[in-house]
């Protein structure tokens, strides 16, 4: 199968696109065939160096596609099944290839709602919403919120998590003008500097919890 490798730290160009073997699933693992593979922020770190993996390595942790294989032990996929995942993290990933081992923990079904790229943009940023909402800021229905960068990958999930739950919502973006369409109840258009970042949470720690 083809790959994109990383046989040392450094710039886009240390990505190497070549051949190698296709892995095999073990007995709790999937074969899945990559349609779709997301970029994130930490993918560049680690391409970078500043987490590093034993070289060479295949990038990337978020990804969609269909099950190839099946391991012995899985029973809740089968062969065809359109999946996504954010898979091995922190571990190294392996989804920058044609086909990728995952262990079935790591895999949920697709939306049949959305297509394979949009599915592999999904999981990091995602769960890193959840997580700061629900297991960080203990959410509940009635709060007040205040989510900066909410045009951002993460920040966009964090807003339809948040209304989806019944929280009043208010955004920080530096796009202009703020559209309230999306059910936020009020917007602060401004660059994201640390001066404003720190007036914003001063002014609006008063008035929200989360």
């Amino acid at each position: 199968m083809q790959a994109i490798r990383v046989h040392d730290y450094g710039d886009p160009s240390v990505l190497r696109y070549e051949s190698v073997e296709r892995p095999e699933p073990t007995a709790d693992e999937l074969l899945v065939r990559v349609r779709g593979a997301g970029l994130n922020p930490v993918d560049t770190a680690a391409r970078y160096g500043q987490i590093e993996y034993p070289l060479p390595w295949i990038p990337g942790w978020d990804f969609s596609g269909t099950v190839a294989a099946v391991g012995d032990s899985v029973t809740d996929f089968a062969v065809g099944d359109d999946v996504y995942s954010l898979a091995r993290f922190p571990d190294a990933g392996n989804a920058y290839a044609e086909y990728a081992t995952v262990p079935a923990a790591d895999v949920a079904a697709k939306p049949a709602t959305i297509d394979h790229p949009t599915a592999a943009g999904v999981p990091m940023v995602a769960l890193t919403a959840w997580q700061a909402l629900f297991e960080q800021g203990d959410l509940q229905d009635d709060d007040r919120v205040l989510i900066h960068a909410a045009a951002g990958g993460v920040g966009h999930i964090a807003v339809q998590l948040a209304l989806q739950h019944g929280a009043t919502l208010t955004s920080s973006t530096r796009l202009k003008p703020w559209d309230s369409s999306g059910g936020v109840s009020s917007g602060i258009s401004a660059p994201p500097s640390g001066s404003n970042l720190r007036v914003c949470a001063r002014f609006f720690g008063t008035f929200v919890r989360v």
